[in-house]
């Protein structure tokens, strides 16, 4: 960012993550821009995990340079881990929990849609389908999905703490028993942006290998 400024460069799009708006303990809850928080004196104070600590550290710095700059933060556009699960289960363990997926082309148009019509100072969420872990394993494979209840997540915490983290966090736990539910309605007004992708084309397009367009040039 110092660079770019000394350079003369007009205008930055930051390409951060939806997780700076945090988790919902409820599906019912959508988080949205509003929720996102960035002490101003310490950076212990939003301390979590590595990847959400360098996500805001870097917001911050962001705002600190004097150009005009816009933050867009994508939601879960590689699905990849999810195959990888089914891949090595015969029985899929789902967590209660629930997550925000978008295509990787959705998010490539969002980030020019940012930089030709975003506002400085800005974060726009790119977010498309809410859906829980459950409902998205049961879209990906025919194997057999057992949804564990909330009432698990003291047996696992229990199980993070005896091993102080090896197997586990607590981190990993609230993410996973948590619902990452975004709005994408601020993107879609400010950006006249619109996701193209359903959930069903999106795992379709994964399992046949065809993401990303030549069209789609960043």
């Amino acid at each position: 960012m110092r660079a770019a400024f000394q350079l003369g460069v007009q205008k930055v799009v930051y390409v951060s993550s939806a997780i700076t708006m945090g988790i919902s303990d409820s599906k019912d809850f959508i988080l949205n821009e509003a929720c996102n928080y960035i002490p101003e004196k310490s950076y212990e104070a939003y301390r979590s995990d590595a990847y959400t600590t360098s996500k805001k550290c870097a917001e911050r710095l962001v705002w600190e340079c004097p150009i005009n700059t816009c933050i867009v933060n994508p939601t879960t556009a590689n699905i990849e881990l999810f195959f990888k699960i089914v891949d090595k289960s015969k029985v899929v363990l789902a967590p209660p929990g629930g997550t925000n997926i978008i295509d990787v082309e959705d998010v490539a148009d969002g980030i020019i849609a940012a930089l030709d019509r975003g506002y400085p100072k800005q974060h726009y969420i790119l977010s498309n389908i809410n859906t829980t872990y459950a409902d998205l394993y049961r879209k990906i494979t025919s194997k057999p999905v057992i949804a564990l209840p909330q009432s698990t997540k003291k047996l696992c915490g229990l199980w993070a703490d005896l091993s102080h983290g090896k197997y586990m966090s607590r981190y990993l736990i609230e993410n996973a028993y948590g619902y990452k539910y975004y709005s994408n309605v601020k993107a879609r007004l400010d950006l006249k942006w619109e996701p193209k992708y359903d959930l069903e084309t999106i795992i379709e397009r994964h399992k046949h290998g065809n993401v990303g367009s030549k069209q789609t040039v960043l």
